[in-house]
């Protein structure tokens, strides 16, 4: 993704609707790319990252100090930002890109939802 094509989503993506996300911010300054020091303590208790749809666009919300830095290391160093933590992807390309990060034992929120149900439901049928 060129400078201009960064320009149009992140143009893109702020007609959204500002206000319900945190303010617009380009990846100036890249994170610390500490995935191989990662350990169970910097996973989430319950999950680690967020999924915010936006149509064509997805912004992925780590929640977790892995998720953060598996997002540092895996996207592209011109990945577009949103907020403090966001990274903004194409909606097309979120499927692969949560395959890989709950291969790493990443989960996501709504993944962790279901599963909680699921669990529940295994529950009322023991009790039963």
């Amino acid at each position: 993704m060129n400078t201009y094509q960064t320009h149009l989503v992140l143009a893109a993506l702020d007609a959204l609707d500002s206000g319900n996300l945190a303010s617009l911010m380009t990846r100036k300054a890249i994170g610390p790319n500490e995935w191989d020091s990662i350990t169970n303590e910097d996973y989430g208790f319950s999950f680690d990252y967020i999924l915010e749809n936006h149509g064509n666009r997805t912004v992925i919300d780590p929640t977790s100090r892995a998720a953060l830095q598996w997002l540092y290391r895996y996207l592209p160093a011109d990945c577009p930002r949103w907020g403090a933590h966001g990274f903004v992807v194409e909606s097309d390309t979120v499927p692969m890109i949560t395959a890989h990060m709950e291969r790493d034992g990443l989960l996501s929120e709504n993944e962790y939802v279901e599963r909680m149900n699921e669990e529940d439901e295994q529950r009322r049928q023991w009790d039963e």
